[in-house]
């Protein structure tokens, strides 16, 4: 069929301005329905703490591996702070953080 259709164009001069034109315009329609896509894609897959994360509600405060994929964490939600334990499959709370009272150690480096 396409060649039917060359065959039958052979003696007419094509209008190279408007051939021209159609295929910018074609790829410029290809561009913007991949940049359509990739932008879409980008809202799905991520995970809940993520989102959460994003949202500002939890605060990851501070995190600690503990070594075989165990994390210590310290998450904040408003003015709470709450000790996690955190594992494959398994999340616990530990505990609730009270205002935290900083306590200075003793610097090693300056006795004799």
């Amino acid at each position: 069929m396409p060649f039917e259709i060359l065959a039958s164009l052979e003696g007419v001069n094509p209008d190279w301005t408007s051939l021209t034109l159609r295929s910018i315009g074609f790829l410029m329609l290809l561009a913007l329905v991949a940049f359509g896509v990739t932008r879409l894609g980008k809202g799905w897959g991520k995970d809940n703490l993520t989102r959460l994360k994003a949202d500002g509600k939890i605060i990851l405060s501070d995190c600690r591996p503990l070594g075989n994929r165990q994390f210590i964490i310290v998450a904040q939600y408003g003015m709470h702070k709450h000790l996690l334990g955190v594992s494959p499959g398994k999340i616990e709370h530990l505990t609730k953080l009270e205002d935290t009272v900083r306590v200075e150690l003793p610097d090693k480096t300056k006795e004799k």
